[in-house]
């Protein structure tokens, strides 16, 4: 086998065991006006894309929960995983702004659309990186990210396109409509919003199928 090859197989083969992760943890995480305080804790978490993919879909969905502002999203956010463009630093200080966050959030529906839209056309994808490595342990070449923001993209960009769907119920009351689907004909983030789809389809059925009587009970022929 030519060398060149060989070299290709080989990285190709090491390459199958790549890992992603990432550093964060915080605490005494606080909304001031218009921005978050906090502090990094004492000892990091450590998130890798091997294990379920919940960060980037918990962002993307983040202020779809009830009516929540910005704020209150941002804040319940950095509180369970951290400051989304600012590296892990143990026991250090942080402070961002609502609408840093904001920004933040928008560049990751950005890589969304279009991890979904190039690997679906069969185009490459550009994903920037800043200050991060890579680090070599035993065969396992592991990315290490420091922001949580390019976690969550790369989150996204593992992911085969055909799998990152929008809940079909949007619109309609889903509070959660960002989701990876584990079976390609699913529309609906959860079977409550399928159910919910159903009977609006069915009272639009019976709405339009109903003959103009008083008491609106006659059906059509």
């Amino acid at each position: 086998m030519p060398r060149i090859l060989s070299v290709n197989n080989s990285l190709e083969r090491r390459f199958e065991k790549i890992g992603i992760e990432l550093q964060t943890g915080t605490r005494n995480v606080l909304l001031e006006g218009d921005d978050i305080t906090g502090e990094w804790a004492p000892a990091a978490v450590v998130h890798r894309i091997d294990e379920p993919r919940a960060i980037a879909l918990e962002l993307l969905n983040a202020t779809h929960v009830g009516k929540r502002s910005y704020a209150n999203a941002a804040l319940a956010f950095t509180e369970k995983f951290g400051p989304l463009t600012i590296p892990f630093g143990q026991d250090a200080s942080f402070k961002f702004s609502i609408s840093e966050w904001k920004a933040a959030r928008q560049n990751l529906h950005i890589a969304w659309k279009v991890a979904s839209s190039a690997a679906k056309l069969n185009q490459p994808f550009y994903l920037p990186l800043d200050g991060d490595h890579f680090s070599f342990d035993k065969g396992r070449i592991t990315f290490c990210t420091q922001k949580l923001l390019t976690y969550a993209a790369l989150e996204i960009a593992s992911i085969p396109a055909a799998r990152l769907r929008r809940c079909a119920n949007f619109g309609h009351g889903c509070e959660s409509p960002f989701f990876f689907a584990s079976d390609l004909r699913e529309k609906y983030c959860s079977q409550t919003c399928a159910n919910e789809a159903k009977k609006r389809a069915k009272l639009k059925w019976w709405n339009d199928n109903r003959k103009g009587g008083e008491d609106g009970t006659r059906k059509t022929r």
